[in-house]
């Protein structure tokens, strides 16, 4: 959406609010049409065009996070520790989300290789538990978003997760977190399947939507 603003600004419209005029290209949406090339007519038409369709997709993954249980709150975890359902239809929406998961994870291996994978970790011990126990207790142990604002934990520093895969993130959650010391400071952690149990690595980062950002 930014980057959408931004250049329509720079280019004084886009190709959605222009016109073709024969050989010429205008840009629409300013106070005058803009005359530009047939290479920069397209790359606004592209560009418009991608941000509608995002923008409905958007809409489109957050109703169907609500429709099938999804919580509000900032924790979420991938749905390969949970069964298949037998119904038909969420089950298609549970083989969308495990593709979903999985591109994430693979996502999450490379930002750990160029990140993480060089350093000591802060943290690093074995267990004998399998992967999936360790994302079962992972989610049961921290917290959504929504729980720091409750009565119940009201003043706490509580811990939320998301857990991708065999990566996952956990990160303290404060009231006001931009007030606090170490706001937006995560521990980001590796899961590796071993023989004899489960390899437990993790750094302190910042989150990877961050650093690419």
């Amino acid at each position: 959406m930014v980057s959408f603003v931004v250049i329509g600004n720079l280019l004084g419209g886009d190709a959605l609010n222009g016109e073709i005029q024969g050989a010429h290209y205008y840009l629409g949406g300013g106070e005058e049409p803009i005359e530009v090339s047939k290479a920069v007519f397209t790359y606004s038409q592209f560009h418009a065009t991608s941000f509608i369709i995002s923008h409905f997709t958007v809409i489109a993954a957050g109703f169907i996070y609500w429709l099938t249980g999804g919580s509000s709150g900032w924790k979420s975890v991938t749905n390969s520790i949970r069964q298949r359902p037998s119904n038909r239809f969420l089950a298609i929406i549970y083989d969308i989300k495990t593709i979903y998961w999985h591109t994430l994870d693979r996502v999450e291996e490379l930002f750990w290789l160029i990140f993480d994978s060089w350093r000591k970790p802060a943290v690093e011990f074995f267990t004998k538990l399998p992967v999936q126990e360790c994302m079962k207790r992972l989610d049961a142990a921290t917290y959504d978003s929504y729980d720091v604002f409750s009565p119940q934990h009201a003043g706490e520093d509580l811990v939320t997760a998301q857990v991708i895969g065999k990566h996952f993130y956990l990160f303290r959650l404060h009231e006001w977190p931009i007030y606090r010391r170490g706001a937006g400071t995560f521990l980001f952690g590796k899961l590796t399947s071993t023989p004899r149990g489960t390899y437990v690595r993790a750094w302190y980062r910042l989150h990877s939507l961050v650093l690419l950002g």
